[in-house]
């Protein structure tokens, strides 16, 4: 996936913007804080329905996750 950089950096954005942690978010989708670390790490890419939790949990899209930035 070409832009998972820019998923990552939308996801901590709104995390931010929403004063939330990385540990709330991971609770909210059930996956594992480390599992998670691993995605907004880029170690790891997160399957369909994990970023579709995510999305969920965040009170946004799965398009405006997956956006890319405009030049």
């Amino acid at each position: 996936m070409e832009n998972k950089t820019e998923i990552v950096n939308i996801i901590k954005e709104v995390l931010q913007e929403q004063g939330r942690s990385q540990r709330w978010l991971a609770k909210k989708c059930g996956v594992h804080y480390t599992t998670l670390n691993g995605y907004l790490s880029n170690k790891q890419q997160p399957p369909a329905d994990v970023l579709y939790k995510i999305a969920v949990a965040l009170g946004c899209s799965m398009d405006s996750l997956i956006r890319e930035k405009a030049a």
